[in-house]
């Protein structure tokens, strides 16, 4: 069985049931792109998008190349951070000035 912890592992799958099986196998995400699809095509239905915000959201969401990069971070409850918006903080001429 592959060490979780020390590799993450991807997989594919044609049904929802053998992906509990590849789960089973030590795949730690398994896609079903009937699934992702159908999710896709729901959320469009339910919440259509701006062509705009769709765009980029591709962009994004499915690995195409932008120059956008989207990073998640922990902000410590003890950081001047914590409970401030980004806005407030004025983080992007902050770091301009480094």
């Amino acid at each position: 069985m592959p060490d979780k912890e020390k590799y993450f592992i991807f997989s594919t799958s044609t049904t929802e049931m053998d992906m509990e099986k590849m789960k089973l196998l030590g795949a730690n995400e398994v896609i079903v792109p009937a699934v992702t699809t159908g999710r896709r095509i729901t959320s469009y239905v339910l919440h259509p998008p701006s062509p705009a915000m769709s765009g980029f959201l591709d962009l994004v969401a499915y690995g195409e190349k932008s120059s956008v990069d989207i990073v998640e971070i922990t902000i410590s409850e003890k950081s001047e951070l914590a409970g401030k918006t980004i806005a407030i903080q004025d983080l992007k001429r902050k770091q301009e000035q480094t």
